[in-house]
């Protein structure tokens, strides 16, 4: 008999995944040559935070409270950040700190081009925000075609879904690059921080909660495509095997226009807690205390992976050459730095959460609404 699924209620495997893609993606802007695929984890933050959109009856609330309840919800990481970029910009002069400052209290960071950032040198502390900006763009824009998601045949809306991703995409390529196949990685990353790169995992989460799709059901034949075209991307580009076939940004072969797709199906079956994982992950018996500290961790994790670029340039500072977003470095130095960044970047957030409970200026909800 197969296990009964709670599809309202916050559930130890979608915990488990907020903290595991947090903690993929801080491995993966250490510079580690064996984490370069680890931003994948980006597509699963927003199948989930799609998920956790519709899950629920709170969709339902006007546009107005909506805005501004996720409004709230990104711009307290986004605060927490900017003192740390001003201390960039006032020591260290980075330009494109300053747009930031100027660009984020209205969550358009991800509008910032890459070009002329030093990763390195400082830019790490705001660059990965742009995921947050992305976001809360997608969420506002779902919000107004929340009635096309929720109406239509399953199968029509999916294949809407993909076209649509597709050709915004396309227009954003045919608009903003010079047309070449192969992106650079300023263009790469223009697409890469836009809301319509994602438009596929989100959307496809989002259909997961309305319980319009089994996408779980999908998960095998999913992943098994997904590799097979990742070892054609290695073996005829050459890509690096570290990355599984899909480089961050996907800037070559046309890959930014179609590898998204792929991407955000296998999140949506990931994510859908009907899948196999799901079931045995929730099933199992482990410690209430266990269970609570994970329940925690992806409370938190949002704030987690909003500190850890701060983080890392402050080790970068402070640690071994060989520690310093070094792919060839030493495999122990790189291991222990990222091993500090992950404890501190959680570690950080828990007592900032614990604090401003205290001060009963955050409430700890059951289901922070979004990921990670």
């Amino acid at each position: 008999m197969p296990l009964a699924v709670d599809w309202e209620m916050r559930n130890r495997y979608h915990s488990l995944l907020q903290v595991a893609g947090t903690i993929s993606v801080i491995v993966f802007h250490s510079g580690m040559r064996a984490a370069q695929g680890g931003w994948i984890a980006v597509e699963v933050f927003f199948a989930l935070a799609g998920y956790n959109m519709f899950r629920s009856s709170r969709i339902e609330t006007g546009w107005v409270r909506f805005l501004a309840s996720r409004y709230r919800r990104f711009i307290g990481p986004v605060l927490l950040v900017t003192p740390v970029v001003g201390y960039l910009v006032f020591v260290y002069g980075l330009q494109s700190a300053t747009g930031f400052l100027y660009l984020a209290p209205v969550m358009l960071q991800n509008t910032l081009p890459l070009a002329g950032t030093n990763w390195r040198g400082g830019d790490v502390a705001w660059i990965p925000l742009w995921f947050l900006a992305a976001l809360f763009q997608l969420q506002i824009l779902v919000f107004f075609a929340r009635r096309a998601l929720s109406s239509r045949g399953a199968l029509t809306t999916v294949i809407g879904i993909i076209i649509v991703g597709l050709a915004s995409r396309f227009l954003l390529w045919t608009c903003f690059t010079q047309g070449s196949s192969f992106l650079s990685p300023s263009e790469a990353a223009r697409v890469f921080w836009s809301p319509f790169a994602h438009i596929e995992a989100f959307c496809l989460g989002a259909l997961v909660a309305l319980r319009r799709t089994e996408a779980g059901r999908l998960w095998g034949p999913l992943v098994l495509i997904t590799a097979a075209a990742g070892a054609a991307q290695i073996i005829i580009f050459g890509s690096d095997p570290w990355t599984f076939g899909y480089p961050a940004g996907m800037p070559g072969s046309m890959q930014f226009l179609w590898g998204y797709t792929i991407l955000g199906l296998v999140a949506a079956s990931l994510v859908d807690p009907a899948n196999r994982a799901a079931i045995l992950i929730n099933a199992l018996k482990i410690p209430s205390r266990v269970d609570s500290c994970l329940n925690s961790l992806s409370q938190v994790s949002i704030y987690a992976y909003a500190i850890h670029g701060s983080i890392w340039f402050m080790l970068w500072t402070r640690l071994p050459v060989d520690s310093r977003f070094n792919p060839h470095g030493s495999i122990r130095h790189q291991v222990a730095a990222n091993v500090l960044c992950i404890f501190l970047s959680f570690g950080l957030s828990l007592a900032l959460q614990r604090i401003l409970a205290a001060a009963k200026l955050v409430r700890s909800p059951q289901s922070s609404g979004s990921a990670p």
